[in-house]
């Protein structure tokens, strides 16, 4: 058997285990919910930053293109356009858009990285050696000089436009890369994310199994204590029941021995003493008149000493209950009480001659006997009847008062605890019906054995 200590000492163990195990699962999950936050917020970041990277330098390539590609048209267009003003107005266009492509070149350098910004250097040097080109070309154009000016742009100005345009392609290539890259990163964070996830759900699942196991272990175990204390405390309530029935045997039969003790010893020298005085008397000179009274004094002395005995031995165990049966004697009872007190008692029954086993025929004559005491000295009441009747297969006694009543809640005293105490050891049931001014209303009910209850029948 454990101790009482090893198994606080054990459960104390199990608790702070399972403490343990709960906080560390609260954790991981705390934890992987931090880490799943922040791989998200990077995903979002790295999307979110490369796309918008990405779109931000693609408009700015596509301008840069468009004006680089615009301005090699009108340098083509000034070059080879016959017509004066019409070589002259697209010139003009030619320098506006180189202007522009400069412009845009700039714009795309503040948003450019370093491998970016060689690509980008690289284009401005060539696109700067090509308009160096185109730009004296287009001056030196004339309409006699058409066929100069077209071997100029066929041999220097065609060729430079796609080798300015080169490094821009490059640049281009290089930035699909580069969000390419991004996309496999936050895959790879991803990837990353959910093999944790997995992990931790393992971990958390093994956790959660080792914890359900230790919680069912532990209210096992509680229950076991439980089921162990509960059986304990019933054996320990039985016991004293079985306790307290014997003492009421024991008193029972004490007082059975006292009774009969005081009848055939003290009763019958009494008795033996008032038979001598009566012949002392008889024989006592009459002219000796102190002797003839002292002689009386002691007679009616031992006389009033016998009326004491035969009481206290009605009180102890009255005969009659044991010779004649119950009703004789709580009738006996209700007269005494009637006698002694100023309550008038009844008492009703369907049996008179009703016939119970000694202790049922006991508790009964007890019971009534406390309730009228308690009538007497507490309840103010000028009534009280009491009632004995066989209902199915038990016996119902009933006292009822016409008293002033008292609250059930409050503590009860000795006497009511004593009734209860006989009726619980015959498996009976005990109520009391009461309230301030209404009188009290006492309801016993003791099973009878199937023996008995044929035989009432």
């Amino acid at each position: 058997m454990v101790e009482p200590e090893d198994h606080g000492s054990n459960l104390r163990r199990i608790r702070w285990l399972l403490g343990m195990g709960f906080g560390g699962l609260l954790a991981l999950m705390v934890l992987v919910n931090a880490y799943s936050v922040r791989v998200l917020q990077e995903v979002d970041e790295i999307d979110d930053g490369g796309t918008n990277e990405f779109l931000a330098k693609s408009d700015g390539l596509n301008l840069l293109r468009s004006n680089a590609g615009l301005t090699a048209s009108r340098v083509r267009d000034a070059v080879l356009d016959p017509k004066s003003a019409d070589r002259q107005r697209e010139g003009e266009a030619a320098r506006a858009a180189a202007a522009d492509t400069l412009v845009a070149l700039d714009q795309l350098r503040k948003l450019a990285n370093a491998s970016e910004m060689k690509q980008l250097d690289e284009f401005d040097r060539r696109f700067t050696s090509y308009w160096e080109s185109a730009s004296t070309a287009v001056v030196n154009a004339t309409s006699e000089a058409r066929t100069t000016s077209y071997n100029v742009f066929a041999e220097q100005l065609a060729p430079g436009r796609e080798d300015f345009m080169r490094p821009l392609d490059d640049l281009r290539r290089g930035m699909e890369a580069n969000l390419r890259s991004a996309d496999r990163t936050a895959s790879q964070l991803i990837l990353t994310l959910r093999q944790r996830v997995s992990i931790t759900i393992l971990l958390a699942t093994v956790l959660a199994a080792v914890l359900a196991f230790l919680t069912v272990f532990y209210l096992m175990r509680l229950e076991r204590l439980a089921a162990r204390r509960y059986q304990e405390a019933q054996e320990g309530k039985a016991a004293l029941g079985q306790l307290s029935a014997r003492l009421v045997d024991v008193q029972e039969e004490e007082r059975r021995n006292l009774a009969r003790e005081l009848h055939d010893e003290v009763g019958q020298s009494l008795s033996a003493l008032l038979v001598d005085l009566g012949e002392a008397q008889h024989y006592a000179p009459p002219q000796i008149k102190p002797l003839h009274a002292a002689l009386e004094s002691v007679k009616n002395l031992a006389e009033m000493t016998i009326s004491n005995i035969r009481n206290i031995m009605l009180l102890l165990r009255p005969s009659m209950l044991d010779d004649l049966g119950l009703m004789p004697a709580l009738h006996w009872q209700a007269r005494e009480t009637t006698r002694t007190s100023s309550v008038r008692v009844q008492v009703k029954a369907d049996n008179d001659d009703l016939e119970l086993p000694d202790s049922h025929r006991t508790a009964v004559y007890r019971i009534v006997q406390e309730a009228l005491r308690n009538v007497t000295r507490h309840s103010g009441a000028a009534m009280a009847i009491v009632t004995v009747q066989c209902v199915d297969s038990a016996v119902v006694v009933e006292v009822k008062d016409d008293g002033h009543g008292f609250d059930t809640n409050a503590t009860k005293g000795v006497g009511l605890l004593g009734m209860k105490e006989r009726v619980d050891h015959l498996d009976g049931t005990f109520r009391i019906t009461s309230a301030p001014g209404q009188g009290t209303l006492i309801r016993v009910e003791l099973p009878l054995p199937v023996e008995v209850h044929s035989q009432v029948s």
